[in-house]
């Protein structure tokens, strides 16, 4: 997922489901929001639980956008950029 020096981090316990971080990938990605075509995937595995996954598809360049736009810290960067 891109730059080594610049990991995304999944924080599950702080992700709220919002979903911000798969619309801005979409939009990356295909100029629209669309959630369905966006490299991270939110996903609520327990069903009523309040828990969510965080996963990221292949297509994942590991551009940080997903953890700028995270506003819970669901999602991260750590490192410094080289």
């Amino acid at each position: 997922m891109g730059d080594s020096k610049r990991a995304l981090v999944v924080n599950p316990d702080s992700c709220v489901g919002c979903m911000t971080c798969m619309l801005r990938c979409s939009y990356k990605f295909t100029g629209t929001y669309c959630p369905a075509m966006a490299a991270v995937i939110i996903s609520n595995p327990e069903g009523d639980s309040g828990m969510f996954a965080v996963l990221f598809s292949e297509k994942c360049d590991g551009c940080g956008l997903c953890a700028a736009f995270c506003l819970y810290g669901g999602i991260t960067r750590t490192g410094e950029g080289g």
